[in-house]
């Protein structure tokens, strides 16, 4: 079901109906038929085909991936069953499209009936999902999945919204600390589970001796994974970096850093379109880090599209196309740099091992260690939370 308006939304939606839908194990069998169907749907969508993260929720949802993640959450001799816990509100970011359909994703494998809070803002990869999702819940086959899942635009403080967290039986809230910090006061049940995505950072490592030594066609396809990192969202994702360490002696930095200028700034000129009021708004965040470090900070504006930054405040997390670059010679030099919030830590040509080494020998955690172009790849594991067994009740038989 899909409620299009807040009107629509406070006049049509129907909780009790809602909860009339049983709860289903994890990983039903109806439900991964349908999440495979779906998978095909995008997969052969022509509207799909320009918007790589909807076709990459579309991978996602393939019968071998999904079987995949079934054999990691269920084990062939389990003495116990796992079972939605109920209705499930998902609360979505307002500034990245498909992080929606993941949090979804996670409630729907769980067994939960859902109520998806989806962006108000306009992004057409969201409304291509949705018209798919629908057309197959309109079949004989999947018409139950479509009564006991709905998807809704509403203002965060309205009243039927804040009536439903009172009456849901989980809630995944992702969004800023402000958006933390309003749901966590909302009265809810008291066995109501609750899962926070606040506010994180994340930072990429890059070898300069392995830029440099890329050929042409590797340069591009290295461009193309950091682009799906970060531009893609405008680096409003968690997982997105806002930090590059080039690692290397400083003329292999200088030589890595006017290749990547280079080529990226290229790959940008076709690929990304960054709107008049986004232009503006990269000045206005500048000025702003400026005010919270109480000094100046060196702007390398490369192109209108790719700024660095050279501060070494932890303050301050840019978007739009502006990274903070630090050259490092030793890997460990990144460990005065982690945050306090550092999720992801991406890298390019060093051993991920080496980095984890490196931080736990430093007392320092993060949440994720992945390569370049894996920044958005959701699992059902994110911030350290097993969302699966979050967000589904186990039962014991003995």
């Amino acid at each position: 079901m899909l409620y299009k308006s807040e009107k629509e939304f406070q006049e049509n939606f129907d909780l009790q109906t809602l909860c009339q839908k049983n709860s289903k194990p994890i990983f039903a069998e109806e439900r991964v038929n349908f999440l495979v169907s779906l998978s095909k749907s995008i997969l052969r969508s022509p509207a799909a085909k320009e918007f790589p993260d909807l076709i990459t929720f579309g991978y996602y949802c393939r019968k071998s991936n999904l079987m995949k993640l079934k054999l990691s959450q269920i084990a062939p001799d389990s003495d116990s069953f796992r079972f939605g816990l109920g209705t499930c509100l998902h609360i979505a970011p307002s500034n990245i499209p498909m992080n929606f359909a993941f949090s979804f994703l996670m409630g729907f494998l769980s067994g939960n009936r859902n109520i998806v809070r989806i962006p108000t803002k306009k992004f057409e990869q969201l409304d291509v999902f949705l018209n798919l999702f629908l057309e197959l819940c309109h079949t004989n086959e999947f018409k139950n999945i479509g009564l006991a899942n709905c998807f809704v635009r509403t203002e965060r403080d309205s009243n039927k919204l804040i009536e439903l967290v009172a009456n849901s039986d989980a809630l995944v809230v992702w969004g800023g600390d402000r958006t933390v910090k309003l749901f966590r006061q909302l009265d809810k049940k008291p066995l109501c589970i609750e899962v926070y995505f606040p506010d994180r950072v994340s930072s990429v490592v890059l070898d300069c001796q392995h830029l440099i030594s890329l050929n042409e066609v590797q340069m591009e396809s290295f461009c193309r994974d950091f682009y799906n990192d970060t531009y893609l969202v405008d680096q409003n994702a968690c997982s997105s970096p806002s930090i590059i360490y080039w690692y290397g002696n400083e003329a292999k930095q200088d030589q890595a850093k006017q290749k990547f200028i280079h080529q990226m700034n290229k790959y940008l000129e076709s690929s990304y379109d960054l709107a008049t009021v986004s232009k503006i708004d990269k000045f206005i965040d500048v000025i702003t880090f400026c005010e919270k470090t109480n000094g100046s900070i060196n702007v390398e504006q490369t192109s209108g599209k790719l700024w660095l930054l050279d501060t070494d405040s932890q303050e301050i997390k840019p978007k739009l196309g502006t990274f903070i670059s630090k050259g490092i010679t030793k890997l460990d030099e990144i460990s005065t740099y982690i945050r306090k919030n550092e999720q992801t830590l991406l890298y390019f040509g060093i051993d991920p091992k080496e980095l984890l080494t490196m931080i736990v020998e430093h007392g320092k955690l993060v949440d994720r260690i992945v390569p370049v172009g894996q920044a958005l790849s959701i699992g059902m594991h994110w911030d350290g939370k097993n969302l699966i067994d979050t967000l589904s009740k186990k039962i014991e038989l003995r």
